[in-house]
């Protein structure tokens, strides 16, 4: 059985869904936020909006754009990392525990 995990985050009260982090892969894998956009088979305004909203909510930049293309922002780097070690741990399945209620509160 297959199981495909998606992971939101959640900062500052504001969640972030696991659409951001897939479209900052993208752009940081291709250079281009055209090709990030067919990558991920949605329209380069979608991809635009979508960063633009979370540049809005995050009060930061998130991509630097030149005649050279697209590339992330020091501030989308660590943001894009800190996603991806929490998305490692989604995919160590002999560590994962869920817990709830007293368990996880260590009494």
């Amino acid at each position: 059985m297959s199981i495909n995990k998606k992971l939101n985050l959640e900062m500052d009260n504001v969640v972030y869904d696991y659409k951001l982090f897939d479209t900052l892969k993208a752009i940081k894998s291709n250079n281009s936020q055209r090709k990030a956009a067919k990558e991920l088979g949605i329209s380069h305004t979608v991809l635009n909006r979508r960063i633009i909203k979370a540049e809005e909510l995050l009060s930061e930049p998130l991509v630097t754009v030149s005649n050279k293309g697209s590339t992330l922002t020091s501030f989308a780097l660590n943001l894009l990392e800190k996603y991806e070690l929490y998305e490692q741990r989604l995919d160590d399945d002999d560590f994962l525990v869920m817990a709830g209620g007293f368990i996880s509160c260590e009494f």
